[in-house]
């Protein structure tokens, strides 16, 4: 039986992993996000786009694929914060993770299916 390594000579992009938490702030519920994970090797390809209706107004939302390696402490509530460069400017990203997935269920490759929506 062959061993298959994770592929992680295709991470080619780093990114931070940011985590919300909540508290009680004069009786009312409050969160805020701070980093959990620094500088995840990773690869993010597009997976398409639409529009989106929210807060009263229509916005672009932006569907991403993440693939990490499975070590990772990473949940569908968590954001990714990733400056993307492929344009040839430094743009700022959010995506908010959607899915974790184990990809093929092997332990190789974790799959995050993440959203980006314009302005919020």
């Amino acid at each position: 039986m062959s061993t298959f390594a994770s592929p992680i000579h295709l991470f080619r992009k780093s990114v931070t992993v940011q985590r919300r938490s909540e508290s009680a702030t004069n009786g009312s519920p409050s969160f805020s996000w701070s980093n959990h994970l620094t500088n995840v090797q990773c690869e993010i390809q597009k997976a398409g786009g639409s529009e989106a209706t929210a807060f009263g107004g229509e916005r672009n939302r932006r569907t991403w694929m993440v693939f990490t390696l499975p070590a990772q402490d990473i949940k569908e509530t968590d954001r990714i914060q990733w400056t993307d460069d492929s344009s040839g400017s430094n743009v700022s990203r959010t995506l908010d993770v959607q899915d974790v997935t184990d990809l093929n269920m092997r332990g190789k490759v974790l799959q995050l299916s993440c959203e980006e929506i314009d302005g919020l």
